[in-house]
């Protein structure tokens, strides 16, 4: 049996420098939907927006304030054949004026174990 764990390295330097998503407009979409463990078939694609004050700096994670799992895509090309049938990429829309962060997207993984941490 295989698990992963994602989770931020906050040993690094610069992790005060990471970017953070504000500002959501989460449309019609449940914010809890993604605890659940089943596809979603009604996605409106959420938008946010980069706030310019907090950090530059693109991580493969993407911090959010609803701890979505917001990733790059060079973590899914990275993760593809490890996790592709355990997960579902939803669209989400980051505002920025100063880098490009198309094709990021939201993770939602549909395939769990059910367990205690």
């Amino acid at each position: 049996m295989k698990y992963y764990k994602m989770m931020y390295n906050g040993q690094h330097n610069d992790v005060d420098n990471w970017i953070n998503c504000i500002k959501p407009d989460i449309k019609n979409n449940d914010k809890y939907a993604l605890l659940e463990s089943k596809p979603i078939t009604n996605w409106q694609t959420p938008s946010f927006e980069i706030d310019k004050d907090d950090g530059k700096i693109l991580t493969d994670l993407i911090s959010n304030v609803y701890n979505w799992r917001i990733v790059s895509p060079k973590f899914i090309n990275l993760m593809q054949d490890l996790i592709k049938d355990c997960v579902q990429y939803l669209d989400v829309e980051i505002k920025s004026q100063e880098i490009n962060y198309y094709d990021c997207k939201i993770m939602h993984v549909i395939k769990s174990l059910e367990a205690l941490d």
